[in-house]
């Protein structure tokens, strides 16, 4: 329904019209503006990863709070959260060219430090859909 692959964006030229981080323009989630390195959270979005407390992931909301002495390391590929706005919406691009991450090769690739969390999200990985909870 008109939305176009990355090939069909690249083809009309669209690619060199994408904005990147170092513009200072872009947006996370809290509304914050997105730079390079890590930010106060543990997210480095031009190096598509995110190193801190499982909490921190989630910006410390409520729900998590049982699981905030666990430590996360996760990296993910351009599908899943790309560091770039191709789409013109000031954020970065999620699955860009596709309606939802599936079929788009979207995958995050987490490390978790032992306890409770890690188990969770082992199980999510091997039998579920993969779902942070509103950090990304």
């Amino acid at each position: 329904m008109g939305v176009d692959t990355p090939d069909a964006l690249f083809a009309k030229g669209g690619k060199d019209k994408c904005t990147t981080i170092q513009s200072g323009t872009l947006l996370a989630s809290d509304g914050s503006t997105i730079t390079t390195g890590f930010d106060d959270w543990g997210y480095n979005y031009q190096g598509n990863m995110f190193k801190g407390g499982y909490c921190d992931s989630a910006r410390d909301a409520e729900w998590c709070q049982p699981y905030k002495d666990d430590d996360l390391l996760m990296k993910w590929n351009d599908a899943w959260l790309s560091n770039q706005d191709c789409s013109g919406d000031g954020k970065l691009d999620r699955h860009f060219g596709f309606a939802s991450y599936i079929g788009s090769g979207a995958f995050p690739y987490p490390t978790l430090s032992s306890g409770p969390i890690r188990a969770r999200f082992l199980g999510l990985l091997c039998c579920g859909p993969f779902l942070l909870g509103g950090g990304l």
